[in-house]
């Protein structure tokens, strides 16, 4: 956590994700935000582990290419919601709440 004063002078308090994360734990925020991973599909969660991999590896989530994915994940990386939802089974449309949060907090932003 970082205390800074603006060229305006204005004071303020710059917070990394980690710190946030760190808060919300102890608050138990993150109890009540957190997805519950268990729920997709095995076949689902190893695209999703290749794709955190492929992240890690090429530099962050621009690093991921959504063509790789498929038509349901990679409609879902392209933030498109209409293509997501009619590509979709069943099993992934009941918990795409838990994969969009997966690919927030461990694939990255």
């Amino acid at each position: 956590m970082k205390i800074i004063k603006t060229a305006s002078g204005k004071t303020e308090v710059r917070i990394n994700k980690k710190e946030w994360q760190t808060i919300g734990k102890k608050q138990g925020w993150m109890k009540k935000a957190m997805a519950d991973y268990s729920r997709i599909p095995e076949t689902t969660m190893a695209s999703l582990r290749r794709m955190q991999e492929e992240a890690k590896i090429g530099g962050g989530p621009a690093a991921v290419n959504p063509s790789n994915y498929g038509g349901f994940l990679g409609s879902v990386l392209k933030n498109d919601l209409k293509a997501a939802v009619f590509s979709a089974d069943s099993e992934n449309l009941a918990c795409l709440k838990d994969i969009l949060s997966f690919i927030h907090w461990e694939v990255g932003e």
